[in-house]
């Protein structure tokens, strides 16, 4: 019985190890060093947001008179830059009413309003009152037909200039919304590559300071924290008519601000046996 004893007070007193530093026994040493890379790369792309909007008296009207104006805006802007593309965005055709409607009758575009709207005037004409008649107080007195269109173009220096001249040739809304790159994978190539020359300056420059000699790289991670397989990269027409000729363009300068493409990798390296 005492030796079962002194074999429980000798487990007791015994120093249980520290889990931290028996992970940290098992851990290779190594240096880990954060690199990052900035690539200034001058804008190529320019993207505009033009609106229009185009009443008519009847649904085709407003259409074609829409088309038009599109028609016209593109053609002023391949005339300015011939790259450019054009992408539309929305296209949405409404009844217009006087404006004296009653309940949801007034032009919502929601369906549940519109099946409200049937609601009403069905009941309305069931009584004899229909507001919505040809000389009712909610009474049709017109269509609309609006578009939105996004163009891109490469002759960034004429960005200014296209925004004022496709407000003149119809468009009711032009905004210069941003410059780009069309390639912005080769900045980030770019920027890969200098981030991780970066890190290697810096994990030298630890090694150094710390007497040891620098080893192989044993891994990479990019700034988002995703594992990628970097190793490889570490070693190696038709014009609106008018009666009269349009006045001279009016020329927006521009100069849009370099892009930064930014790029952060973390790096470990092993240090190699003296």
């Amino acid at each position: 019985m005492k030796r079962l004893i002194g074999l429980a007070a000798a487990l007791l007193v015994a120093p249980v190890p520290d889990a931290s530093a028996q992970l940290v026994d098992r851990r290779a040493p190594g240096i880990t060093v954060i690199g990052s890379g900035t690539i200034r790369t001058a804008p190529d792309l320019a993207r505009l947001s033009i609106a229009f909007r185009q009443d008519g008296t009847s649904p085709d009207d407003a259409s074609r008179k829409l088309a038009t104006r599109i028609a016209a805006v593109q053609s002023v802007l391949r005339g300015l830059d011939p790259t450019t593309v054009t992408y539309t965005s929305e296209i949405a055709l409404r009844t217009v009413r006087n404006g004296k409607c009653t309940g949801n009758t007034v032009g919502s575009d929601s369906m549940m309003a519109v099946e409200m709207a049937l609601d009403d005037a069905l009941a309305a004409m069931a009584d004899g009152t229909d507001e919505n008649s040809d000389n009712g107080p909610c009474r049709i007195v017109g269509h609309m037909a609006s578009a939105s269109m996004t163009a891109e173009m490469t002759a960034v220096e004429k960005a200014g200039t296209a925004a004022g001249v496709a407000r003149r040739e119809g468009a009711d809304a032009v905004r210069l919304n941003e410059f780009a790159l069309k390639d912005p994978q080769a900045a980030s190539r770019a920027g890969l590559l200098a981030a991780i020359a970066d890190a290697r300056s810096k994990a030298e420059e630890l090694a150094r300071a710390s007497g040891v000699r620098l080893g192989p790289v044993v891994s990479i991670t990019n700034g988002d924290g995703r594992q990628d397989a970097l190793f490889a990269m570490a070693d190696a027409d038709v014009s609106q008519a008018m009666n009269s000729p349009p006045p001279p363009v009016v020329t927006i300068p521009v100069d849009p601000q370099p892009i930064d493409t930014d790029v952060v990798v973390t790096v470990v390296y092993a240090i190699a046996a003296p």
